[in-house]
């Protein structure tokens, strides 16, 4: 995320996603790429206009030369989301991961199946801005933070709320690993050796296949090798 925000501070102004990609040497349309985006806006760094990206105060002071200026930038961006609210709830007292998730489903209507999931992100995001100290969510840290800067908790109606839902889905994107793909199935070869007739001696191959999902050259090579073994003189 802090190399789009750079990205976008060395164009000396306002940038398209184009141009920003140019900048770090990716593709546009990269899947990373635009999920880093996007969480640079979701945590206020950058914001969208039109079809232009300006950078925004917190987002230079994230990448200024100023350490403590930037962990606040930091520690605003995390509180500034959805999961500030539910941090606030917390000042003081551990990050406990499974009581996190049922103030996500109870408050914010995550399904159960994610809460688990997303009380593991909320918990790394604070850590990284500096949020948690000494095993406990630090008060000083939180209470630092202008209130007016964290979302009120929203009316669910039984929905998982947007914000909690980027979150998620951006972190999945991350770490998503690509599923191996399954063996295609070998041929089934049966080598019968008959007995010499008046006729044709020798050895009659019989060879089942399933070459669905085969491609033409996969077909070709096995032939040819079949082909080249009947081929082969036999010892007299």
């Amino acid at each position: 995320m802090v190399p789009i925000v750079e990205a976008l501070a060395g164009l000396a102004g306002p940038g398209s996603n184009a141009r920003i990609a140019q900048q770090l040497g990716v593709s546009p349309a990269g899947g990373k790429f635009r999920s880093k985006l996007g969480t640079a806006g979701y945590y206020g760094f950058i914001k969208k206009q039109g079809e232009m990206n300006h950078l925004t105060p917190r987002g230079d002071a994230l990448i200024g030369s100023d350490a403590e200026a930037a962990l606040q930038a930091r520690r605003e961006a995390v509180m500034s989301t959805t999961f500030g609210s539910v941090i606030r709830k917390f000042v003081g007292r551990e990050p406990n991961e499974s009581t996190i998730a049922a103030r996500l489903e109870d408050d914010f209507g995550s399904p159960a199946a994610s809460a688990g999931e997303q009380a593991t992100i909320l918990v790394k995001a604070a850590t990284e801005a500096s949020l948690v100290s000494h095993g406990r969510f630090d008060a000083a840290a939180i209470e630092g933070i202008p209130e007016d800067l964290t979302p009120a908790v929203p009316e669910t109606n039984g929905s998982e709320p947007k914000a909690i839902r980027t979150a998620a889905t951006t972190a999945q994107q991350q770490h998503k690993t690509p599923k191996p793909k399954p063996e295609k199935p070998k041929p089934e070869v049966i080598i019968r050796e008959e007995k010499q007739s008046t006729f044709a001696p020798g050895v009659q191959i019989m060879v089942k296949v399933d070459a669905s999902g085969w491609t033409p050259e996969q077909v070709v090579e096995l032939v040819k090798g079949l082909s080249s073994a009947d081929s082969e003189p036999t010892a007299s």
